[in-house]
């Protein structure tokens, strides 16, 4: 699959796991499931922007699940990045890398506000991204 077809594909995924964490409820005090969802919504989608400015997708995937190390990657390539978008990524960083929010690790403390204050910089992100991306090559049309 090429650079930007995969780009397309990570920024789709990334809108529908922002749809799915805007269904939940938060629970404060627990890991809601809606911070996994949030913040894979934004590896995802720093993933399609520098894909499509066109890293190779091998290297992308070296950035594996480094929230920091995506947005370093994608603001070298261009990506303006809002601060609220780097404290997100700040706080949200250390338990998404180290896969607290997919299985709860105990052994260590992350504090974090509330999942719902975070979603509108995901939704923000997305729409930077997807502005970014030339439209979808199964779109283009010659006339």
């Amino acid at each position: 699959m090429g650079g930007l077809s995969l780009a397309h594909n990570y920024l789709d995924d990334a809108e529908a796991y922002l749809v799915a964490a805007r269904q939940l409820d938060d629970h404060p005090g627990h890991f809601s499931p809606k911070y996994f969802l949030l913040s894979h919504a934004v590896e995802l989608a720093l993933k399609a922007y520098v894909l499509a400015k066109g890293d190779a997708e091998r290297e992308t995937r070296k950035i594996r699940h480094d929230l920091d190390a995506a947005l370093s990657r994608a603001v070298a390539l261009g990506l303006t990045s809002s601060t609220e978008l780097q404290n997100v990524v700040r706080l949200v960083a250390p338990p998404h890398r180290d896969y607290s929010f997919r299985y709860g690790n105990s052994s260590q403390t992350h504090i974090l506000r509330r999942a719902d204050n975070f979603e509108a910089t995901v939704s923000a992100l997305i729409s930077d991204v997807s502005a970014a991306l030339p439209e979808h090559p199964a779109l283009l049309k010659i006339s």
